[in-house]
Protein backbone atom coordinates (compact mmCIF):
# COMPACT_ATOMS: atom_id res chain seq x y z
CA UNK A 1 0.00 0.00 0.00
CA UNK A 2 1.22 3.11 -0.86
CA UNK A 3 1.91 5.96 2.22
CA UNK A 4 0.12 9.32 2.05
CA UNK A 5 2.17 12.39 1.03
CA UNK A 6 3.84 14.60 3.67
CA UNK A 7 2.04 17.57 4.47
CA UNK A 8 3.19 19.95 6.84
CA UNK A 9 -0.57 19.96 8.70
CA UNK A 10 -0.54 22.12 12.16
CA UNK A 11 -3.93 20.60 12.89
CA UNK A 12 -1.91 17.01 12.89
CA UNK A 13 0.95 18.45 14.92
CA UNK A 14 -1.19 19.62 17.88
CA UNK A 15 -4.24 17.82 18.00
CA UNK A 16 -3.30 14.64 16.03
CA UNK A 17 -5.68 12.01 14.42
CA UNK A 18 -8.29 11.86 17.42
CA UNK A 19 -10.84 13.94 17.73
CA UNK A 20 -10.97 17.26 20.19
CA UNK A 21 -12.57 15.48 22.57
CA UNK A 22 -9.90 13.10 23.61
CA UNK A 23 -8.70 16.18 25.38
CA UNK A 24 -10.73 15.46 28.09
CA UNK A 25 -10.07 12.13 28.29
CA UNK A 26 -5.88 13.53 28.70
CA UNK A 27 -7.33 15.17 31.34
CA UNK A 28 -8.95 12.30 33.20
CA UNK A 29 -6.37 9.95 32.77
CA UNK A 30 -3.59 12.78 34.59
CA UNK A 31 -5.66 13.11 36.68
CA UNK A 32 -5.94 9.43 38.02
CA UNK A 33 -2.51 8.66 37.31
CA UNK A 34 -0.99 11.67 39.51
CA UNK A 35 -2.89 11.06 42.47
CA UNK A 36 -2.16 7.52 42.33
CA UNK A 37 0.88 7.61 41.70
CA UNK A 38 1.71 10.67 45.02
CA UNK A 39 -0.20 8.44 47.27
CA UNK A 40 2.32 5.01 46.58
CA UNK A 41 5.54 7.46 46.08
CA UNK A 42 4.71 8.65 49.77
CA UNK A 43 6.10 4.78 50.60
CA UNK A 44 9.35 5.74 49.30
CA UNK A 45 9.78 7.94 52.06
CA UNK A 46 12.07 10.74 51.85
CA UNK A 47 15.31 8.40 51.01
CA UNK A 48 13.87 8.02 48.21
CA UNK A 49 13.18 11.23 47.26
CA UNK A 50 16.50 12.43 48.23
CA UNK A 51 19.26 10.85 48.01
CA UNK A 52 19.80 9.09 44.60
CA UNK A 53 21.73 5.42 43.97
CA UNK A 54 21.66 3.32 40.95
CA UNK A 55 18.46 1.44 41.72
CA UNK A 56 16.70 4.97 42.43
CA UNK A 57 17.57 5.67 39.07
CA UNK A 58 16.22 2.69 37.54
CA UNK A 59 13.59 3.44 39.87
CA UNK A 60 12.74 6.68 38.81
CA UNK A 61 13.37 5.49 34.96
CA UNK A 62 10.75 3.10 35.39
CA UNK A 63 8.16 4.90 36.92
CA UNK A 64 8.53 7.65 34.60
CA UNK A 65 7.30 5.40 31.75
CA UNK A 66 4.65 3.87 33.65
CA UNK A 67 3.16 6.92 34.53
CA UNK A 68 3.42 8.94 31.22
CA UNK A 69 2.28 6.85 28.96
CA UNK A 70 -1.03 6.49 30.17
CA UNK A 71 -1.49 9.82 30.41
CA UNK A 72 -1.84 10.65 26.60
CA UNK A 73 -1.84 7.38 24.73
CA UNK A 74 -4.99 6.47 24.35
CA UNK A 75 -4.26 2.77 23.77
CA UNK A 76 -2.80 2.06 27.06
CA UNK A 77 -5.32 1.21 29.69
CA UNK A 78 -5.35 3.08 33.18
CA UNK A 79 -5.55 0.10 35.34
CA UNK A 80 -2.24 -1.53 33.34
CA UNK A 81 -0.49 1.48 34.40
CA UNK A 82 -1.38 1.51 37.99
CA UNK A 83 -0.31 -2.12 38.15
CA UNK A 84 3.24 -0.98 37.20
CA UNK A 85 3.62 1.73 39.02
CA UNK A 86 2.46 -0.67 41.99
CA UNK A 87 5.22 -3.36 41.33
CA UNK A 88 7.83 -0.77 40.63
CA UNK A 89 7.20 1.03 44.30
CA UNK A 90 6.46 -2.68 45.93
CA UNK A 91 10.04 -3.52 44.59
CA UNK A 92 11.61 -0.41 45.70
CA UNK A 93 10.17 -1.03 49.30
CA UNK A 94 11.51 -4.60 49.03
CA UNK A 95 14.97 -3.31 48.37
CA UNK A 96 14.79 -0.94 50.78
CA UNK A 97 14.14 -3.81 53.82
CA UNK A 98 16.20 -5.95 51.97
CA UNK A 99 18.89 -3.64 52.29
CA UNK A 100 18.60 -2.51 55.49
CA UNK A 101 19.12 -6.25 56.66
CA UNK A 102 22.11 -7.39 54.73
CA UNK A 103 25.22 -5.21 54.12
CA UNK A 104 26.31 -7.53 50.95
CA UNK A 105 22.93 -6.48 49.36
CA UNK A 106 23.81 -3.48 50.25
CA UNK A 107 26.67 -3.23 48.97
CA UNK A 108 25.87 -4.61 45.57
CA UNK A 109 22.89 -1.97 45.24
CA UNK A 110 23.71 0.97 46.84
CA UNK A 111 27.28 0.42 46.49
CA UNK A 112 29.68 2.16 48.64
CA UNK A 113 32.28 5.59 49.44
CA UNK A 114 35.41 5.52 47.39
CA UNK A 115 37.93 7.34 48.78
CA UNK A 116 39.53 9.96 45.58
CA UNK A 117 41.98 11.91 48.18
CA UNK A 118 43.72 11.18 51.36
CA UNK A 119 46.19 14.06 52.75
CA UNK A 120 46.67 16.15 49.85
CA UNK A 121 47.07 13.51 47.34
CA UNK A 122 44.58 12.01 44.65
CA UNK A 123 44.04 8.28 44.23
CA UNK A 124 44.77 7.87 40.85
CA UNK A 125 43.63 4.05 40.90
CA UNK A 126 40.43 5.04 42.71
CA UNK A 127 39.86 7.74 40.36
CA UNK A 128 40.47 5.63 37.04
CA UNK A 129 37.76 2.75 38.90
CA UNK A 130 35.13 5.38 38.94
CA UNK A 131 35.78 6.96 35.33
CA UNK A 132 36.23 10.43 37.01
CA UNK A 133 39.35 12.86 35.29
CA UNK A 134 40.96 15.00 37.86
CA UNK A 135 39.69 17.96 36.46
CA UNK A 136 35.92 16.62 37.28
CA UNK A 137 37.21 16.21 41.27
CA UNK A 138 39.19 19.22 41.38
CA UNK A 139 35.85 21.10 40.22
CA UNK A 140 33.93 19.55 42.90
CA UNK A 141 36.53 20.13 45.38
CA UNK A 142 36.67 24.03 44.27
CA UNK A 143 32.61 24.03 44.76
CA UNK A 144 33.19 23.05 48.31
CA UNK A 145 35.73 26.28 48.90
CA UNK A 146 39.01 23.81 48.94
CA UNK A 147 42.04 26.48 47.03
CA UNK A 148 44.55 23.98 46.91
CA UNK A 149 44.96 20.10 47.86
CA UNK A 150 46.97 20.38 50.68
CA UNK A 151 43.31 21.29 52.69
CA UNK A 152 41.84 18.00 51.58
CA UNK A 153 42.23 15.43 54.34
CA UNK A 154 40.13 13.10 53.25
CA UNK A 155 37.57 13.40 50.02
CA UNK A 156 34.96 10.50 48.88
CA UNK A 157 32.68 10.20 46.08
CA UNK A 158 29.34 8.82 47.95
CA UNK A 159 27.00 6.34 46.60
CA UNK A 160 24.27 9.41 45.25
CA UNK A 161 27.72 10.48 43.20
CA UNK A 162 28.43 13.65 45.21
CA UNK A 163 31.56 14.05 46.28
CA UNK A 164 32.31 15.08 50.27
CA UNK A 165 35.32 16.43 51.74
CA UNK A 166 37.03 16.11 55.35
CA UNK A 167 38.83 19.21 55.87
CA UNK A 168 42.67 18.79 57.26
CA UNK A 169 42.94 20.71 60.80
CA UNK A 170 46.53 21.06 59.55
CA UNK A 171 46.87 22.05 56.08
CA UNK A 172 49.80 21.59 53.92
CA UNK A 173 50.80 23.04 50.65
CA UNK A 174 49.23 21.30 47.61
CA UNK A 175 48.78 21.62 44.55
CA UNK A 176 46.90 24.47 43.60
CA UNK A 177 43.12 24.47 42.13
CA UNK A 178 42.80 27.03 39.94
CA UNK A 179 40.98 26.24 36.98
CA UNK A 180 43.00 25.99 33.76
CA UNK A 181 41.20 28.60 32.05
CA UNK A 182 42.01 31.01 34.62
CA UNK A 183 44.50 33.66 33.39
CA UNK A 184 46.32 33.30 36.76
CA UNK A 185 46.85 29.41 36.36
CA UNK A 186 50.25 28.60 38.03
CA UNK A 187 53.08 27.91 35.52
CA UNK A 188 53.44 24.34 34.61
CA UNK A 189 57.02 22.58 34.77
CA UNK A 190 57.68 19.40 32.14
CA UNK A 191 59.50 16.46 32.67
CA UNK A 192 63.26 16.41 33.20
CA UNK A 193 63.18 20.40 32.98
CA UNK A 194 65.39 22.73 34.89
CA UNK A 195 63.82 23.23 38.71
CA UNK A 196 64.08 27.23 38.73
CA UNK A 197 64.28 27.39 42.86
CA UNK A 198 64.32 25.40 45.44
CA UNK A 199 60.85 24.63 46.62
CA UNK A 200 57.82 22.20 47.02
CA UNK A 201 56.05 20.99 43.76
CA UNK A 202 52.84 18.88 43.13
CA UNK A 203 52.15 16.44 40.41
CA UNK A 204 49.32 18.70 37.73
CA UNK A 205 46.94 15.13 37.90
CA UNK A 206 47.48 13.56 41.33
CA UNK A 207 48.93 16.27 43.41
CA UNK A 208 51.63 14.36 44.67
CA UNK A 209 54.56 16.41 46.38
CA UNK A 210 57.90 16.72 46.22
CA UNK A 211 60.58 18.71 47.57
CA UNK A 212 63.41 19.71 44.53
CA UNK A 213 66.30 21.81 44.63
CA UNK A 214 67.39 23.99 42.59
CA UNK A 215 69.26 23.34 39.77
CA UNK A 216 68.29 19.43 39.47
CA UNK A 217 65.31 18.17 36.90
CA UNK A 218 61.80 17.38 37.37
CA UNK A 219 61.24 13.54 37.08
CA UNK A 220 60.59 12.32 34.30
CA UNK A 221 56.83 11.52 35.54
CA UNK A 222 54.85 11.10 38.79
CA UNK A 223 55.56 7.89 41.16
CA UNK A 224 51.57 7.83 41.70
CA UNK A 225 50.46 8.76 37.87
CA UNK A 226 51.65 8.98 34.49
CA UNK A 227 51.64 12.54 34.30
CA UNK A 228 54.94 14.43 33.95
CA UNK A 229 53.52 17.97 34.48
CA UNK A 230 54.45 19.69 37.91
CA UNK A 231 53.18 23.13 39.90
CA UNK A 232 53.96 24.93 42.84
CA UNK A 233 52.43 23.63 45.54
CA UNK A 234 51.31 26.88 47.47
CA UNK A 235 49.38 27.49 50.68
CA UNK A 236 47.12 29.96 49.17
CA UNK A 237 44.74 30.02 45.82
CA UNK A 238 47.14 32.39 44.10
CA UNK A 239 50.31 33.61 45.80
CA UNK A 240 52.71 32.23 48.78
CA UNK A 241 54.49 29.76 46.78
CA UNK A 242 55.56 27.12 49.34
CA UNK A 243 59.64 26.64 50.18
CA UNK A 244 62.13 23.66 50.24
CA UNK A 245 61.65 22.13 53.85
Amino acid sequence: MKPEPYSFDLERIFIGDLPLVFLGEVLFRTVIIYVYTLILVRLLGKRGLGQLSPFDFVIVIALGSAVGDPMFYDDVPILHSMVVITVVVLLQRGVSWLTERSARAQRFIDSEPRRLVCRGVVDFENLREELLESEELFAALRIHGVRQLGEVELAYIEPSGAISVISSKAPSPGRPLVARTDPNFPKRYEARERVPHGASFACDCCGERLALAPGGSFPAHCPRCPSTAWLEATSELLGEPSTLR
